[in-house]
């Protein structure tokens, strides 16, 4: 995902938007109406990388090309150059490019994620997402205006790539529904909050990730959390670092405390003491599903002992279903241990995987 904060003008509410553009947007939903179909945005610019991948490998995938067209009203907005999109990227929050938006007919969110995904996992999302409408489970949080009473620092936020002002955000929020979308936005897109907020955060956890969506929310609580952690054990002692977790475990609902309590960890050992081979036997007794972070680590293992205790991880993360980089990355692990019967387990998934998606592997020259 490329990660990006906006320097260009920006418009603050739906009036100052063209009237062609205001009624485009209102057009998108009358005719989802009108045919009975989701709407699908891709917030994208000219020139991102992930999302010229999208459009090459995923989009014109049959299955995915199918449920879209039965399916979805799609929409593509490039959110640097159209005035329409700097809106909803500021309505909406968007940092990180590809990010889709899905909404139902009422214009209503009800799903949001960001980033490259392969075909099968990017399907899988879009179902998902179907689901959930037809249960009516929206991100009540936002409205289905554009049209929000934002406050100027959070404007200039995404206006001048100025951070907002704390102290400014702290008085502006006082006495007020900080759940509320005017209020939330400021609140969620702030780097750092006063301890009253960062309470207030933790303690509401729960309903601001129902109301926004966890892409909004969980790391924010992964960084007023390491926050604590860096006040509470300042020094690498690992018995208060076990303290801390079963003091930050009560935050965590019991499905999310697997992924928490990795991120957690990975910050403890490796961001800050620099110690990958401890985080990797952490992960080995405390390993959860998250294949992506088995990925990016992936490009850290130096020595024979964490390339070892790495592949004993992967073991536990990897299935068929895993992307194929992940896979290929898995096998090669496997061939470097020696295991060949597991490396070529995997290397057999990543090869049905690249078939499957009609991603043709790229061999470099040594």
């Amino acid at each position: 995902m490329v990660l990006l904060m906006m320097s260009l003008p920006i418009v603050a509410c739906a009036q100052e938007l063209p009237l062609a553009k205001a009624q485009a947007w209102k057009a998108i939903f009358d005719r989802a109406k009108k045919e009975n179909k989701m709407v699908l945005l891709d917030a994208y610019f000219e020139g991102c990388a992930p999302c010229k991948q999208m459009e090459e490998t995923v989009f014109v995938w049959p299955e995915v090309k199918q449920l879209l067209a039965d399916s979805f009203i799609f929409s593509k907005i490039d959110f640097l150059s159209d005035t329409l999109g700097k809106a909803l990227q500021m309505k909406y929050a968007v940092t990180g490019f590809p990010t889709f938006l899905l909404f139902n007919q009422e214009g209503r969110l009800v799903s949001r994620f960001s980033g490259y995904k392969e075909g099968d996992k990017f399907l899988k999302r879009l179902k998902e997402a179907m689901s959930q409408s037809k249960n009516n489970q929206i991100m009540a949080g936002f409205s289905p205006e554009l049209d929000v009473a934002y406050p100027a620092f959070y404007v200039t936020l995404f206006k001048e790539r100025k951070s907002i002002d704390i102290q400014a955000l702290a008085e502006w929020l006082k006495g007020k529904d900080k759940t509320k979308e005017m209020y939330a936005m400021p609140l969620l897109m702030a780097n750092n909050l006063n301890p009253e907020l960062n309470s207030y955060f933790l303690d509401n956890y729960a309903r601001l990730e129902n109301l926004y969506g966890q892409e909004l929310v969980w790391d924010k609580r992964n960084r007023i959390i390491a926050s604590r952690l860096k006040s509470e054990v300042p020094l690498r002692d690992d018995a208060k670092f076990d303290l801390f977790l079963k003091h930050i475990k009560p935050l965590f609902s019991v499905t999310d405390w697997p992924y928490g309590q990795l991120d957690i960890a990975e910050n403890y050992f490796f961001n800050i003491h620099k110690d990958l081979l401890a985080f990797l036997k952490f992960a080995v007794v405390n390993f959860n599903d998250d294949d992506n972070k088995v990925r990016y680590l992936a490009r850290n293992v130096r020595s024979e002992q964490e390339r070892k205790v790495f592949g004993e991880w992967l073991k536990l993360v990897i299935n068929k279903d895993s992307g194929s980089e992940v896979l290929s990355i898995a096998a090669s692990t496997m061939t470097g241990l020696g295991d060949m019967k597991s490396a070529k387990e995997y290397g057999d998934w990543a090869a049905k995987k690249r078939e499957l998606l009609k991603i043709q592997e790229v061999k470099k020259n040594n």
